[in-house]
């Protein structure tokens, strides 16, 4: 009978942490998610990280990906934590949501040169080449004003042909620029935006909807924790990010 007892007890116990472990799934997303000689990085990484490490949730794998395979994963598979996610109506109820950490800018960018390019409204946007990044909200922003948009997986192609001409406007972050640009050797004084696209949206990051109860509130009290000890508004200020 006690043998029997211990085993079960050792099975609540298996259970228990199997319960309190996760994939965290971030998207390739300068400044807030990225790899640097194969290392992780980025504002979004630093704060998972904190939490991580403050709520003591033990990871199992995290993964770097471009966005719509690391979307996919997050809102298809239980105990998952996904960011950089913008929260928007069609996606409320796919996740817990943890923040909002920051604000969010969208824009509509050329290249400083091109003066033959004259934006005024959306229709003047579609006179032109637009690139956006497959599955963004950004994206859906410029669906929803009649812009059909050249797809691209990830921001850096995007920037790289803006740069090289190939097409005439990206939909983008300006942080996202910024970092990019730079990483491209080019100044971003390089670049001018002819129309806010969005700031109506905040980012956040989202654990799959079955997530542990124990692991949301687990998150949940961690990143309360770092707004009020500062934590969290030095690492945006690091990133020089605008948060709540």
């Amino acid at each position: 009978m006690k043998q029997f007892a211990l085993t079960i007890t050792l099975c609540m116990m298996t259970w228990f942490l199997v319960a309190q472990s996760i994939d965290i799934w971030g998207e390739i997303f300068p400044p807030f998610g990225y790899e640097i000689d194969g290392e992780r990085a980025g504002m979004t990484t630093e704060i998972v990280n904190y939490l991580v490490e403050d709520s003591g949730v033990q990871v199992n794998k995290w993964y770097i990906a471009p966005w719509a395979r690391a979307f996919a994963e997050g809102k298809s598979k239980p105990n998952t934590l996904l960011y950089t996610v913008t929260r928007k109506p069609d996606r409320e109820d796919l996740f817990h949501w943890i923040g909002p950490i920051c604000d969010r800018s969208i824009q509509v960018y050329k290249l400083k040169t091109r003066n033959d390019i004259v934006v005024n409204s959306w229709e003047d946007v579609n006179n032109y080449c637009v690139g956006s990044l497959r599955n963004a909200s950004s994206t859906e922003t410029l669906e929803s004003h009649d812009v059909i948009p050249e797809k691209t997986s990830t921001l850096k192609q995007l920037v790289k042909m803006l740069i090289a001409n190939r097409i005439d406007l990206i939909n983008i972050l300006d942080s996202s620029l910024a970092y990019l640009a730079n990483e491209e050797g080019v100044s971003m004084s390089e670049f001018e935006s002819v129309m806010v696209a969005d700031e109506s949206k905040q980012f956040y990051i989202a654990l799959n909807i079955n997530t542990s109860p124990q692991i949301v509130e687990s998150f949940q009290k961690s990143f309360e924790t770092m707004k009020k000890n500062g934590e969290l508004q030095k690492i945006l200020s690091k990133y020089k990010l605008t948060g709540q």
